[in-house]
């Protein structure tokens, strides 16, 4: 059996693979890191997404009080009534809402792909595995189907299909790999399943580096514009009226914006997203290479890596 495991070669979407010794296990932990690793990088991702849409609301309700606090008169109760309104459906909308769906499916997929090679590494029995794996593609279908009805438009239509086309591409992944679980040696399964799913995995994680970026950058912008309106608003003659309180209080909140501002330019959503692209890579080259160095390591450095920017990420939205 060793012999014609250190023999066997296979091809999988153009790559030649050579199956280097008969033990699925070794795959098992570096698997158990990589689905760690997603996990925590969705956490980055979607905190992101949080620490703008918060951003955003911070910016908006500061230009309704800056107005207040500048009025020459008393606003009258029913006018403050409607501006509190405003803000309170600031806070229940949810402006990339359309492209949840997708986001949360890529983050979904790339844990189950993690996830397979763990069970395949594992004792799992081959008809969960399966099972699993027809109930992802049966919910990747689910959730581009209903992309498609939405008949999105302009920039959120762009971005839409950009998610699209990895996740269609990853379901006939599934299939094929269902073919391969169902009817082959554990280990040949799990090289099959990395090499088979390479080329999806790095066009969503290309995708949602590409987004968490924005995300951050927004996040900066709006933390930015709301920084300027309290510089703004002291350096206006209604200032010089102000309570000392209200003065005191512009005070702190510029303050902290400013530091807001510097914690989130910390945010090193690259280097996370990166580490996941070398993670991968590393996983190829263990099912291509005699000899792939210290392939291991260099998952385990991914989940470590996206767990401390998850840290610094969670501190900031905790600060905002």
């Amino acid at each position: 059996m060793k012999a014609i495991c250190a023999r066997l070669r296979l091809t999988t979407l153009g790559l030649t693979v050579l199956l280097v010794g008969c033990n699925p296990a070794l795959y098992r932990q570096p698997a158990e890191d990589f689905h760690a690793g997603s996990t925590a990088l969705r956490d980055v991702y979607f905190g992101e997404w949080d620490l703008s849409n918060r951003a955003f609301i911070e910016r908006a309700d500061l230009e309704d009080q800056v107005a207040l606090w500048q009025a020459p008169v008393q606003i009258p109760a029913p006018e403050v009534a409607r501006i509190s309104e405003r803000m309170s459906e600031r806070r229940q909308s949810d402006v990339h809402e359309n492209l949840r769906p997708l986001r949360e499916q890529a983050f979904a997929t790339l844990e189950a792909y993690a996830r397979t090679l763990v069970n395949l590494a594992s004792d799992v029995p081959t008809d969960a595995v399966t099972s699993e794996l027809t109930g992802l593609a049966s919910d990747i279908r689910r959730v581009v189907d209903q992309a498609a009805e939405l008949k999105q438009i302009g920039d959120v239509a762009a971005k839409a299909k950009r998610f699209t086309g990895p996740l269609e591409q990853y379901v006939a992944v599934v299939n094929s790999v269902i073919e391969i679980v169902s009817s082959v040696l554990r280990e040949r399964a799990i090289v099959e399943t990395i090499g088979a799913s390479n080329e999806a995995v790095l066009e969503l994680l290309s995708v949602l580096k590409s987004e968490a970026q924005a995300a951050r950058d927004n996040a900066l912008h709006q933390i930015g514009e709301s920084r300027g309106q309290l510089e703004a608003f002291a350096q206006a003659p209604t200032f010089a009226r102000a309570s000392n309180e209200l003065r005191a209080d512009v005070a702190k909140r510029t303050a902290v914006l400013s530091a807001l501002e510097a914690q989130v330019r910390e945010h090193d959503v690259e280097a996370a997203f990166d580490a996941a692209r070398v993670a991968q890579g590393a996983l190829v080259q263990k099912a291509l290479l005699r000899d792939p160095g210290d392939w291991a390591a260099r998952v385990r450095q991914f989940r470590e890596q996206v767990e401390a920017t998850r840290a610094a990420v969670d501190g900031t939205r905790n600060d905002l």
